[in-house]
């Protein structure tokens, strides 16, 4: 990455940091909508829209005295998940809970076409967009997390996965801070053992790129099966507090002591020192 091109990340990544606002506004769009649950402040609901019909959205409710526009979480590929049967639920309706407005599971490019021109989602806030995506085929999306609008990526590494040359280089080339979380079966060291999964992508990432690894045992089922999807649910509502939103108290889970690695996590970070004011 060229001194220029640097510059220019930190600098979105600060402006976004300083402008945080907690959310505080709805989507005014007439859907159908389900009561669902999550840890945060906002009951969350989950909606449909006939704009994007490959979707399910999650978004908080009862906020239509606020003034202020609400952050967005794309889903980047769907290769392993589906709007029917969404093995993510409980963690899309976390971040909910939290004030975000989450677009799963479908593809990301209907739904970045729609905040780009802004039809019905006026009232989103597209300078606060993070993309979220899984390990599977996740070629897709290292190069969705590649759009303009897109603040930071975040990979849930809980399906097998494997490196190819295609997913490294990709990496390599990467602009955005990028977080992954992973869960292995018990007792196994995945990021020591990992090297041939997304940890290969990780190491892969150009120094002077924020790059976050972390690890916890358990199977994927296990970790995300808990209630309000569980360790993995409140670092990935950490991740969007911090790089979405722009709220810097969040960021002491990734890099203090008392943060990730206290709850258990294994982790491996590098270039994060630019992000913390």
């Amino acid at each position: 990455m060229d001194g220029l091109t640097f510059f220019n990340l930190t600098s979105t990544i600060m402006a976004a940091i300083a402008s945080y606002r907690p959310p505080h506004n709805t989507i005014a769009i007439s859907l159908a909508t389900r009561q669902v649950s999550g840890t945060g402040p906002y009951a969350p609901k989950t909606t449909s829209s006939p704009l994007l019909p490959s979707h399910t959205i999650y978004q908080p409710s009862n906020l239509s005295g606020a003034t202020e526009s609400t952050p967005v979480i794309i889903w980047g590929n769907n290769a392993c998940t589906s709007t029917a049967s969404d093995p993510y639920k409980d963690l899309n309706e976390e971040l909910a809970s939290w004030g975000a407005m989450v677009f799963a599971c479908g593809p990301s490019a209907p739904v970045l076409s729609l905040l780009e021109s802004h039809a019905s989602f006026e009232n989103i806030d597209t300078a606060k967009l993070g993309m979220l995506g899984t390990s599977c085929e996740s070629s897709a999306l290292y190069a969705a997390a590649e759009n303009p609008l897109v603040l930071s990526l975040a990979v849930l590494d809980v399906k097998p996965a494997v490196s190819s040359a295609e997913t490294r280089a990709l990496a390599a080339n990467a602009t955005k801070p990028v977080f992954w979380f992973s869960a292995g079966a018990a007792g196994f060291a995945p990021l020591d053992r990992n090297r041939g999964g997304a940890r290969a992508d990780f190491d892969a990432v150009a120094r002077g790129v924020p790059a976050w690894y972390g690890a916890l045992p358990g199977a994927d089922g296990e970790v995300l099966d808990e209630g309000s999807a569980g360790k993995m649910g409140r670092a990935g509502r950490f991740w969007a507090q911090w790089m979405v939103e722009g709220n810097q108290t969040a960021s002491g889970f990734f890099v203090d002591a008392a943060g990730a690695e206290s709850e258990g996590w294994t982790v491996a970070r590098k270039g994060m020192d630019v992000l913390v004011l």
